[in-house]
């Protein structure tokens, strides 16, 4: 028993010391690989369930070309009609190399825009998406190796409401300069107070209390993507400076959908009860609610039942004019 023992501690001490005679990078390769196999046996990650997630995503050919700084998104998308297009038109403005996004079973005439600006627009790939469950982390992460093997160096990861900026010039001028792996992107909620038909002219009540962290991260084949793309595993160091402006809520109509199309998702998925809580609350609601709900986020106030937080100041601006973040932009 004691021989034992002496095997097992020489073999950690061989290994330690091959791992620490590595270069710095390779060895944070090696310890990333290592997680990813550990995490796919008893983690969250299933091999079963990213198969079944591949098996419903019709995806189209993707040419690979290899160009020095490509920035490309990726995205999942479902019954965002009124606001993905401008999204996607604000990240082809910003100089993105490709756009990747998937269309989960829209029925609102999401599929049918996309397709027609893919036809116009060869960055822009549209991934036609027939599962049934949510399943955000698992599709995101797939699209996201996709892009790098289409010639990707950088990705960000965004949903059909966020719109993303550098904090200096665009994002494929900014992104390619920076040392980091990882790029946080700080949050901006956002409310929409006119109507216009160009959503970016449109006036929109900006939080500029503080929000949730999201990720914008080079390109790697065994990257992992976090759910709601809060973070992302891959080796490397991490640096700031992004900011997305989320616009969730659009109007008393769009809010009852979203929380039911939501709540549905998450049940078809198997999504345990403390995961995406809000959802569920929101999807109770009847038209009263969604008016009520909708005029506190106009006024600027918070809504704790659906994890809506108002911290402040506001500011009414058209921040989605400027080429980079420029939360002073006249309104």
């Amino acid at each position: 028993m004691r021989v034992g023992n002496r095997i097992v501690t020489l073999r950690r001490i061989v290994r330690t010391r091959a791992a620490t005679a590595l270069p710095a990078g390779l060895a944070s390769e090696v310890r990333h690989v290592k997680s990813v196999l550990h995490e796919y046996r008893v983690g969250h990650w299933s091999w079963k369930v990213d198969r079944d997630v591949r098996s419903h995503l019709a995806r189209p050919h993707v040419r690979r070309v290899r160009r020095p700084g490509q920035v490309w998104g990726v995205s999942v998308v479902r019954n965002e009609a009124d606001v993905v297009p401008a999204v996607v038109s604000h990240l082809l403005d910003q100089g993105l190399s490709g756009i990747v996004i998937a269309d989960h079973s829209s029925d609102d005439g999401t599929r049918e825009r996309l397709l027609s600006m893919a036809a116009a627009e060869p960055r822009l790939h549209v991934v036609l998406d027939s599962s049934k469950g949510h399943f955000q982390k698992e599709k995101i992460t797939h699209l996201s190796r996709l892009a790098w093997r289409a010639g990707a160096e950088w990705i960000i990861p965004f949903d059909g409401d966020e719109f993303w900026f550098a904090p200096s010039g665009t994002l494929s001028e900014w992104l390619p300069s920076q040392s980091a792996d990882v790029i946080n992107s700080h949050t901006i909620h956002a409310v929409p107070l006119s109507e216009e038909s160009d959503f970016r002219k449109r006036t929109l009540l900006l939080d500029l209390g503080g929000g949730y962290k999201k990720v914008g991260f080079r390109a790697h084949p065994l990257a992992f993507v976090a759910p709601g793309n809060h973070d992302v595993s891959r080796p490397g160091s991490r640096g700031g400076g992004l900011v997305n402006i989320h616009v969730p809520y659009r109007g008393a109509h769009q809010i009852l959908g979203k929380f039911r199309r939501g709540a549905q998702a998450l049940d078809d998925a198997g999504t345990p009860a403390g995961e995406g809580w809000h959802w569920r609350v929101g999807a109770k609601f009847d038209e009263a609610d969604a008016e009520r709900v909708w005029g506190q986020m106009q006024r600027g106030q918070a809504v704790p039942e659906i994890d809506w937080v108002a911290k402040g100041p506001h500011v009414p601006t058209r921040p989605l004019r400027s080429r980079s973040w420029a939360p002073d932009a006249k309104a």
